[in-house]
């Protein structure tokens, strides 16, 4: 019996990881999604559309609420928090992220 959790327990924590290191690698290609549309945005609502958009491809529940986009000028601040669900077969909390990124309004 000790034996078989021995062997058990290694597995389940490099299941657990392999899905946690998937869902932060989704996370930071969001990111990186959103860094580079608030590089380049030409409207706060085409960035919104862009970013629900893309937020739909990553299967997050994303709304216009989660995502604030302020203006000081032509200088452009977006703020998106979101939240991805880990599944982990039994359980599936769900990790907290935060995104603040600056750009410029090219329009």
């Amino acid at each position: 019996m000790m034996r078989l959790v021995k062997i058990a327990l290694p597995i389940l924590a490099v299941l657990v990881l392999i899905q946690v290191s998937r869902t932060y690698y989704q996370s930071q290609q969001f990111n990186d999604f959103i860094k580079r549309e608030a590089l380049h945005a030409r409207t706060k609502k085409r960035l919104v559309e862009a970013i629900l958009n893309k937020a739909g491809q990553f299967s997050l529940a994303l709304n216009q609420q989660d995502i604030s986009i302020s203006t000081v000028g032509r200088v452009l601040r977006v703020e998106v928090n979101y939240r991805m669900p880990v599944d982990l077969l039994v359980y599936s909390p769900e990790l907290k992220f935060r995104l603040v990124q600056s750009g410029v309004l090219t329009e």
